[in-house]
């Protein structure tokens, strides 16, 4: 962000070894210039694969290189992790681009024009969006996520 003030970070938790998942979301919907008059920023969050990380490092290497929109931290990315992939980005984004941000997963699909201009126009602060569940409390049974 030292060299542009993104309007929107775009938080993206994939996997390591989803090259082409991260591929196809850079050109669709996680498109930096997909919205006209917004300037977007598109990080992909990324821990250590646990079986392949040797393996996955050069391709992970070359990949960022070419896009410069891969934030990765040495902790197992598994899905008992994820608080921690969330709170990585979340941090980067606080230190070094304070701004609107979405975090969103890999397996989604985002209408960032209609978000956009829908909640963030005119700028909002303190603004925080989701849904929230009424009269209900923690699952805690094992079957549960």
């Amino acid at each position: 962000c030292r060299h542009r003030s993104p309007f929107l970070v775009l938080l993206v938790a994939t996997e390591p070894a989803d090259v082409a998942g991260r591929y196809a979301i850079r050109q669709t919907w996680g498109n930096e210039s997909s919205v006209p008059g917004f300037t977007i920023l598109r990080l992909f969050l990324l821990g250590v694969h646990p079986r392949f990380e040797a393996e996955l490092r050069p391709v992970l290497e070359e990949e960022s290189q070419l896009f410069g929109d891969i934030l990765q931290q040495d902790f197992l990315d598994t899905y008992n992790n994820l608080t921690l992939k969330t709170l990585m980005g979340m941090e980067w984004e606080t230190k070094h681009c304070p701004t609107y941000v979405v975090k969103a997963d890999r397996d989604v699909f985002l209408n960032l024009d209609y978000l956009a201009r829908r909640f963030l126009v005119p700028p909002k602060r303190d603004f925080m969006t989701g849904y929230v569940y009424r009269n209900t409390g923690p699952l805690r049974h094992k079957s549960y996520k």
